[in-house]
C-alpha cells in the first residue's frame, strides 16, 4: 500500500509547489508529489517570500486527500522526520528539528516546511518542504541569515534535488501508511528525540509580544507545551514562533 506517488512530477520553475498543488487539489490524484527546479515565489510560515536559483534548493510539495483535518497540525513534524531520515540517508548529516518544522544541522536551520489544509468537496492538504542544497557560507552571510546553512557546507556534498526528493517521499510515505493502525504515538515518539527545543529555556513571540519560559513536551496534535511562569500553555505553530533564550536555538 502506499500513499504517495513516487512518480514525482517534475517542473523547470513554478512560483510555488505548495500553490500549484492548491490551485490543482480537486483535479489532481491524492497523492500526487510536485518538484520544482526554481522557484518564484516560494512561501513559509507566516507569509514569508523566497526565490532560489535553479538547483540550489530542493522545492517539493505533495497532496494528501482525502485527509482528516484534525491531523493537519502533525504533518509538519512528520514531515520533518521524513526529510531528516532523507538528509542522512543520502550525506550522513546529523540532524535535529527546533519546533515545529525547521530542520537543523550543525543548529543551523538547513529545512523549512509548510503545510496547509484545504477546504472543499472533500478534505485536502499540501505538504511542501524547502532544502537549501548548494549555497555556499558567504550566500547566507551576505543576506544576514546568521542561523541558515546548507547541505553542501555542512555535509561537503550537493545532492541532485530529483534524488533526494525521492528519498523524502519514500521516508514519508512509510510513516504515512503506518500512523493510521499505529497511531501518532511513535511518531511523537521519534520526534521529541530529534526536537532540540524540549528542556530549554525559549521566547514566545506572538503579536501582542513575547513571554519566556521552559518548554515541556509536544501534545499529540503536534503543537508545544510551555510551563511560563508556573503555569503551562499549548503553543501552536500557527498563532506564536519560539526562539531559544540566546539565539535562534
Amino acid at each position: 500500500m502506499q500513499v504517495l506517488d513516487p512518480n514525482i512530477q517534475q517542473f523547470a520553475q513554478l512560483d510555488s509547489t505548495n500553490t500549484y498543488l492548491k490551485k490543482n487539489a480537486f483535479s489532481l490524484p491524492g497523492g500526487h508529489c510536485v518538484l520544482a527546479h526554481s522557484q518564484t515565489a516560494g512561501r513559509g510560515r507566516q507569509g514569508k517570500i523566497w526565490q532560489d536559483a535553479p538547483g540550489d534548493t530542493l522545492s517539493l510539495s505533495f497532496l494528501l486527500r482525502p485527509v482528516e483535518l484534525a491531523t493537519v497540525s502533525f504533518l509538519p513534524l512528520l514531515c520533518g522526520l521524513a526529510t531528516g531520515a532523507a538528509i542522512q540517508a543520502l550525506c550522513g548529516a546529523d540532524w535535529r528539528i527546533k519546533w515545529p518544522n525547521d530542520l537543523l544541522v550543525g543548529d543551523k536551520k538547513v529545512c523549512g516546511i509548510l503545510c496547509e489544509g484545504i477546504a472543499g468537496p472533500e478534505s485536502a492538504a499540501v505538504c511542501g518542504i524547502g532544502v537549501n542544497l548548494g549555497q555556499k557560507a558567504e550566500y547566507f552571510a551576505s543576506r544576514q541569515l546568521p542561523y541558515a546553512t546548507s547541505l553542501l557546507v555542512e555535509s561537503g556534498k550537493k545532492l541532485v534535488p530529483l534524488t533526494l526528493a525521492q528519498q523524502i517521499v519514500a521516508q514519508a510515505d512509510a510513516l504515512l501508511v503506518t500512523a493510521p493502525t499505529q497511531g501518532v504515538e511513535p511518531l511523537l515518539g521519534q520526534y521529541r528525540r530529534r526536537c532540540t527545543t524540549l528542556g530549554r529555556q525559549v521566547r514566545v513571540l506572538t503579536d501582542a509580544g513575547q513571554q519566556t519560559g521552559r518548554a515541556v513536551d509536544i501534545m499529540a496534535d503536534g503543537s508545544l507545551l510551555v510551563e511560563i511562569g508556573g503555569r503551562r500553555q499549548i503553543i501552536r505553530s500557527g498563532e506564536a514562533s519560539v526562539r531559544g533564550l540566546y539565539g535562534y536555538v
